[in-house]
């Protein structure tokens, strides 16, 4: 049985459909590239990324701190938050299938942190998930 590959234009029209939304919080979506998906805001950058190698996708978010721009992990940025277990986003994509699924549980909890992120506390999450 031969695996469903993900193919560079289905992962780029997958991530924009899925986080179209971030266009309601102040994104705007920056660039495509092979595997990557960039939104930004005047103070988030948001890429999504596709490991073709691994079949892992990840989002990262990063901000201005001070003088630092802390990036960090979407899943360590959601635990922290208190949202929820790491368990509650799959990053495993390796089918065009398990990569949608992957989208949608990536972008509905980006959209569930983004209150927490743009608050008091924003700071304080991406500084201590900075590197994760």
């Amino acid at each position: 049985m031969a695996q469903n590959i993900v193919k560079p234009d289905a992962f780029a029209a997958g991530a924009k459909k899925a986080f179209a939304f971030l266009e309601d919080h102040e994104f705007v979506f920056t660039s495509a590239d092979e595997y990557r998906v960039l939104y930004t805001s005047p103070r988030f950058f948001v890429e999504i990324l596709f490991d073709d190698r691994d079949g892992r996708l990840l989002t990262m978010v990063e901000g201005a701190v001070g003088r630092r721009n802390p990036r960090a992990n979407l899943i360590c940025l959601y635990r922290e938050a208190g949202l929820g277990p790491a368990q509650d986003i799959r990053e495993i994509a390796r089918s065009s299938r398990t990569l949608s699924s992957a989208f949608s549980t990536q972008a509905h909890a980006l959209d569930r942190l983004l209150p927490a992120l743009q608050g008091e506390r924003g700071d304080d999450l991406l500084l201590k998930c900075h590197g994760t």
